[in-house]
Order: C-alpha cells, then sequence, then structure tokens
C-alpha cells in the first residue's frame, strides 16, 4: 500500500497558493532537489524567490473555528447547529475522495508528470535563483553580445542619462512596488524609475499636458529619450512578441495579427527590482502593457503568475492590470522600458 501522509496546516488567515507551494517546496526539499534550508532563505524578509508550487486536489477545507468569539463567549460559535452536528464526518469523508480520486492511473500520471517537472525545471531554475550571487561571469558574456540594432539609440541615451546623475527621483506611489534600487559601476548616477507621456499620441492629446497638469518632468528633461522610447516601441509592435496569458504561460504573437496600438505613456526603469504588484487602472482601448528589458545584465526575468519570462531584447505583452508580475533578481546593469495607456485620460 501506498504512504499517504496528512499534512494539516492551522491559521488566522492564508494568502492565496500558500498551503500549495509550503508542500510543493517540502516536497523538494525532502527529496534534495531543493538545500535543506529553503525554507529559512525563501522567508527572510529581503528575500523573494520563486516557490514550487503543488498541484491542486488534494487540499481541502477541514473545519473552521471563531477563537476570539470562543473565547469571549466560551462556547463553540457553532454549538448547537448542523455544522455542529455534522462535524467530524465531513473531513473524513473528504478524504475518503480525495483518496479515491487521486488513486486512478490517470492521476497518478498527472501528479508524476509534475515531480518530474519539478524536479528537471523549477527546482534547478530557483537554484540558479539562490546563485546569483556567483554570476560574474555571465555579466562579462552579456557584455561580450552586441545589442540589436533596434536598440542601440535607445540604450545609449538611457546610459547618458543614468551616469549623468540626473536620473528623475522615483514617485512615492512607485517606490512602494520596488523592493531596491540597485547602483552598480556601469550606472553610477541615480536609479530608479520614471514616466514619459507620448507627444504623438492621438493626435498630440498630451503634448501640452495631461489635462490642466503638465507634461512629466521627463518629457522636458529628455526630449530625445522620450522620441526614442515610442519610436522604439513602433518598430517593435511591428516584430514577432510574446504574450502572456491569464496563467502567465507566453505565446508567441505574430506581426500578421495587427500592429501594437500606439501607447500613451512608458515607464522608464533603471536598475529597479520590483515586488509582486498589479497595476492601476485599465488602457484605454489597450489591455496590454509591452516590457522590454535592456543593458549588460543577467537574471532579471519577469514573473507573471509565477511563471519566468526572459525580456532582455525580447518584448513581451502582458495584462499589468490583472496579472502579478515582479522582477527576478539579477546581476549587472538593468535598464526596462513598459509602455502602456491608462485609464481615465
Amino acid at each position: 500500500d501506498e504512504v499517504v501522509a496528512l499534512i494539516e496546516f492551522k491559521g488566522d488567515d492564508f494568502v492565496n497558493e500558500q498551503v500549495r507551494r509550503v508542500v510543493g517546496t517540502a516536497l523538494a526539499v525532502a527529496h534534495g532537489w531543493l538545500p535543506s534550508d529553503f525554507f529559512d532563505v525563501a522567508t527572510q524578509s529581503d528575500t523573494f524567490l520563486e516557490t514550487p508550487l503543488a498541484p491542486p486536489g488534494r487540499l481541502y477545507l477541514d473545519s473552521v473555528r471563531f477563537h476570539f468569539e470562543e473565547l469571549r463567549t466560551g462556547m463553540d460559535f457553532f454549538a448547537g447547529s448542523d455544522v455542529e452536528r455534522n462535524k467530524g464526518l465531513d473531513g473524513g469523508w473528504v478524504q475518503k475522495q480525495l483518496l479515491e480520486e487521486k488513486s486512478t492511473s490517470d492521476a497518478k500520471e498527472e501528479e508524476h508528470k509534475w515531480l518530474c517537472e519539478l524536479r528537471d525545471t523549477v527546482a534547478p531554475r530557483i537554484r540558479r535563483e539562490l546563485n546569483r550571487g556567483t554570476v560574474l561571469g555571465e555579466v562579462a558574456e552579456a557584455k561580450s553580445k552586441p545589442v540589436p540594432d533596434v536598440y542601440s539609440n535607445t540604450l545609449a541615451l538611457l546610459r547618458s542619462i543614468a551616469r549623468s546623475g540626473n536620473w528623475p527621483d522615483t514617485s512615492t506611489a512607485r517606490s512602494t512596488v520596488i523592493r531596491k534600487l540597485k547602483n552598480n559601476t556601469e550606472s553610477k548616477g541615480k536609479c530608479g524609475s520614471f514616466t514619459v507621456v507620448n507627444p504623438n499620441f492621438q493626435d498630440g492629446l498630451y503634448k501640452n499636458g495631461i489635462g490642466s497638469d503638465p507634461p512629466p518632468l521627463g518629457n522636458s528633461l529628455f526630449p530625445r529619450l522620450v522620441e526614442a522610447v515610442f519610436d522604439l516601441e513602433e518598430k517593435l509592435s511591428n516584430l514577432t512578441l510574446k504574450e502572456a496569458n491569464e496563467n502567465g504561460e507566453a505565446s508567441t504573437k505574430m506581426p500578421s495579427s495587427g500592429a501594437r496600438p500606439t501607447s500613451s505613456h512608458c515607464a522608464i526603469n533603471c536598475n529597479a527590482q520590483f515586488t509582486p504588484h498589479v497595476d492601476s487602472g485599465r488602457g484605454a482601448g489597450q489591455s496590454l502593457s509591452m516590457i522590454v528589458g535592456l543593458g549588460d545584465y543577467v537574471g532579471g526575468e519577469l514573473g507573471v503568475e509565477g511563471i519566468f519570462h526572459g525580456i532582455r531584447y525580447c518584448p513581451m505583452e502582458f495584462d499589468g492590470w490583472e496579472l502579478r508580475h515582479w522582477t527576478s533578481a539579477y546581476e549587472g546593469e538593468r535598464f526596462s522600458l513598459v509602455w502602456f495607456t491608462p485609464d481615465n485620460l
């Protein structure tokens, strides 16, 4: 007979996928695919790491207690109710049903495939993330590769502004979703994130400002960069792009499906590592943001709903208003551009 472990979790609250990720991580550690101290490392306050997600189908809610109400009244909150009379029966019945469902050959095959993916793909990717601190050789290799021509002008302008020390301050709101700003020897000036608007959007709608507000500071400080980034968007929109679906998985978007609509805004980031978040607002006729990474760096993938995508000179569209996304750890000089059109403009 198979050995089945019943793992019980108790808590005041659980975040989405928390229990499945704890179980997935425990399995990876138990098999030796992740280091034994992984839980300690992953739960440090200054650390963000991908964690294995166990497949659905074995997790169930056994019971609910209102602990503080019981302390106040001295009684079970459900005392005398149908819930009280049925308590203790449902858990065993659910366990039996789940075990029967998971004992079929198809279910076993699905879970075997997941274990193989955990061993061969997910755990190695996480181990690489843990070893980001020893990738200087990879950064040097990245430097040796030529910059694609379509990006060369924009990258030169970004580097010039970063080294000049004139990089604008990051807004308070955006600072809340940036884990840290990384200064390095390649970009010695200020680092952070600022936004510019497209002066040609809808026949110059925002050329002189947005409503009663003036254009963003970046527009007046860096007109050549503004022109370059929106020119770059137009060129990239006619190329083959990656597109993330609602699960974060990427597919290929061919030019034949139509060029991407022109965006009104572009967020310009230098050595900024973003924490998991969703964007505010909704695009005016444009639900997808487009992001691309530039510079000499390794790592720095875009995480979308737990799936990581390399974006260095590889533009990708994704729904930033619905899908959680963030920046994985990286080493080196990293710029990113995010084109979008917010709501209520």
